[in-house]
């Protein structure tokens, strides 16, 4: 029993020496092999009749066999003590029977074996580190086993986890160990998470934050994230879903509260989200981002004054807090103010230039612009930070629409539906683009395609009604809105596009019903007013429309809009020196307005005043608004009139490709064609103007013209086109 003792405890050592015994070996196996390669065929060369003895072994690899085994050097076997281990390591591939005297190496030249020792030496290094590697898996193995509840990886990666429904992620486990198995997973997925939502890879980190949810309902972290992520891609049902278990775990958490706030917000339910807003801003009052939210929230409801003091507020409590200054942006380009819009969107950007939604926000005024080289940069910097935000690739979609590449903007939308199919937004979007298009079929498909993955999508009945509505079928886009209404009672948005189908359809009464109901929810909503006006104008009701909309302009004192409608209805009604005052009223409010002083110079040119101040007016319209229609329509008629034909050419041509239903339009191009001496061109311009319909308001000042042609060429009344 000694013996064996002994034995198995000099058999351990030897194990123990294996990485040392390795080391040797290769160190000598090297060193030879050097010498081979490198030095002898040098030596030989100089010398070639001399003989060339190669190194020693490393000393400690040269150990006697003992004098049973006969007066023989073998590095290797000697060290390892038990024959066993020895005839394993070594006297399979005979290493040790060199024959030779005492005192000569295994490797010597002498012993005549110099060119096979290298691979014996080689073939024993082998052996060494396949033994080492059998010994240390099964150290590993049992190492393993013996912890494996606690491992923890060191580079986690993305793989989304079998789905669970949330009532069996919900429900209790009986077995505690597996509950605990569970809950560290989920904290696994919850740290997968957090490294894919600083990379931007916001759907991958959705997928981890899904995974850790369904693993532990009861993570407070895990679902909001989840909610996070699903509002970044507009997944709002699952981002509804998770703030729902959320406040279920905590009834007072303000970030639910406020990311609640934002998609009621975005989906158009303005009053819950100024319910949940304030909630969250009462649950913490130092929040910023609760105040702010509040702000936006105000601003979505057409209450400017309100949001431009949240905006005060949240600067006064930290001054340099981009989030105000952004908000204060985004009041100013509602107002319509695009010099202070851009002011304060460039401060933003001096605070904080990585900050997505100010970019995107210069973006949209960019865009608004004409500057569409300069609004993709913006929008490209978004998509850097954040490659999967579906509002940048948006805006990026409408930035291609806005410069007449509608295809390239359908097969982005293609691409995003392929990547992101519960992106709802983006495949209704691509429905419409369809449509307008001319490809009204297919844009129909995509659309119904939506409501049958998702039935309850309301967005889906609005895109349909919108886009009936802009290709003139009012009917169905009121058939549309009430689809959605009756799923969603009571939502702003729709009953807006409800009253713009009626009075697009002429029925004023049920139009001024629907407003009336709006206005007894929102009393302050200025958009209403404004529609409430158009519906007693179409019911013969002028004076009813005119007080309308004297009472907007006094409750909203800051705004430019119902002064402009004002003095619309006024030129509509034939009363162009109340329009004039109006127009005027409105440019104290908003100096830089386009809309406003596109119209002022309109009207300026049609009362035949002073050319130089209403060409004025249309540059800098024109210079706010670059490459809008009516705008540059305005300038070129300005052009025509000062007899510059060539100059307003440019603008008309312009105007009437992209306006080609307006026969006011033919008539303003006709006019500067006849002037520059292309006279054909501008009969038939005044033909098709004058065949859209004789009732607009230029058409006796196409007739008169068209009759001034014929009677200088001597062309017959009755001539047709040739």
């Amino acid at each position: 029993m000694v013996a064996f003792l002994r034995v198995l405890f000099a058999s351990m050592v030897r194990l123990l020496r294996l990485p040392l015994d390795l080391l040797f070996l290769g160190y000598d196996t090297l060193r030879i092999l050097l010498w081979v390669l490198l030095v002898r065929p040098v030596l030989r060369r100089r010398n070639p009749s001399r003989r060339h003895p190669s190194p020693q072994l490393c000393s400690l690899s040269q150990l006697h066999c003992g004098p049973r085994e006969g007066p023989r050097l073998c590095g290797p076997a000697r060290k390892y003590g038990s024959p066993w281990l020895y005839s394993v390591l070594c006297a399979w591939c005979q290493i040790c029977r060199t024959p030779g005297a005492a005192g000569t190496t295994a490797v010597c030249e002498r012993s005549e074996a110099f060119t096979v020792s290298p691979i014996r030496l080689g073939l024993v290094g082998v052996n060494l580190l396949a033994v080492y590697l059998v010994v240390g898996a099964a150290v590993g193995w049992t190492a393993r086993r013996a912890t494996r509840t606690r491992y923890w990886p060191a580079v986690i990666t993305a793989l989304p986890a079998p789905r669970a429904t949330r009532a069996t992620a919900a429900t209790p486990t009986p077995d505690a160990g597996e509950g605990t198995r569970q809950r560290i997973q989920a904290i696994v997925h919850l740290q997968t998470a957090r490294q894919l939502t600083a990379s931007g890879r916001t759907a991958d980190a959705r997928v981890a934050f899904q995974a850790a949810a369904d693993l532990d309902a009861t993570n407070l972290e895990a679902q909001m994230g989840l909610a996070e992520s699903a509002l970044a891609l507009d997944l709002r049902t699952d981002a509804e879903l998770a703030l729902e278990c959320a406040l279920r775990l905590r009834a007072d958490y303000a970030p639910a509260h406020l990311l609640l706030a934002r998609l009621e917000r975005t989906s158009g339910r303005l009053d819950a989200a100024l319910e949940h807003a304030e909630r969250a801003l009462a649950a913490n009052p130092q929040s910023l981002e609760a105040r702010l939210e509040l702000g936006h929230c105000h601003l979505a409801a057409g209450h400017y004054d309100d949001a431009a003091e949240q905006a005060e507020a949240a600067s006064a409590q930290t001054p340099r807090e981009p989030g105000a200054r952004l908000l204060l942006a985004e009041v100013a380009l509602a107002r319509r103010n695009l010099s202070d819009a851009e002011r304060l969107y460039r401060q933003t950007l001096d605070l904080d230039p990585d900050l997505a939604a100010a970019k995107m926000g210069m973006a949209r005024l960019l865009r608004w612009r004409g500057e569409y080289s300069a609004a993709i940069s913006q929008v490209n910097d978004v998509l850097a930070q954040t490659p999967d935000s579906t509002e940048a690739t948006l805006e990026l979609v409408e930035v291609h629409v806005a410069r007449g590449k509608s295809t390239t903007a359908i097969s982005m939308l293609r691409a995003l539906r392929t990547r992101q199919p519960g992106f709802y937004a983006g495949r209704l979007r691509l429905a419409e683009l369809l449509v307008a298009a001319g490809q009204a079929n297919a844009g129909y498909v995509v659309a119904q395609e939506v409501l049958a993955d998702d039935p309850g999508n309301c967005p889906a009945h609005i895109i349909l009604a919108d886009t009936f509505l802009r290709n003139g079928f009012p009917t169905l886009a009121s058939e549309h809105c009430r689809r959605a209404l009756a799923q969603n009672p009571g939502r702003v948005m729709v009953i807006k596009l409800l009253v713009r189908a009626y009075l697009a359809a002429g029925d004023y009464p049920n139009a001024a019903v629907e407003v009336r109901r709006l206005l007894e929810q929102r009393p302050a909503d200025l958009e209403a007013q404004v529609m409430l006006a158009y519906c007693h104008e179409g019911m013969r009701k002028g004076e009813e429309a005119v007080a309308t909309l004297e009472a907007a302009a006094a409750a909203f004192p800051a705004s430019a809009v119902p002064l402009s409608e004002l003095g619309a209805l006024h030129l509509r009604r034939g009363d162009p020196t109340a329009a004039a005052r109006c127009y005027d009223r409105a440019l104290t409010r908003a100096p830089d307005d386009p809309l406003v002083l596109n119209n002022r110079a309109a009207l300026m040119l049609d009362n035949g005043a002073d050319k130089g101040p209403a060409i004025e007016m249309a540059q800098r319209a024109s210079t706010l608004l670059p490459g809008n229609p009516a705008v540059a329509d305005t300038l070129g008629w300005a052009y025509c009139q000062r007899g510059e034909f060539d100059r307003a050419a440019e603008y008309l041509v312009v105007a009437a490709l992209q306006m080609r239903q307006n026969p006011t339009v033919r008539y303003h191009l006709a006019a500067a064609l006849y002037g520059k001496g292309e006279v054909a061109k501008a009969r038939d311009l005044l033909k098709q103007a004058l065949a859209m319909g004789p009732e607009f308001g230029a058409a006796a000042a196409a007739t008169a013209l068209l009759e001034k042609i014929r009677a200088e060429h001597r062309e017959e009344p009755g001539l047709e086109q040739p």
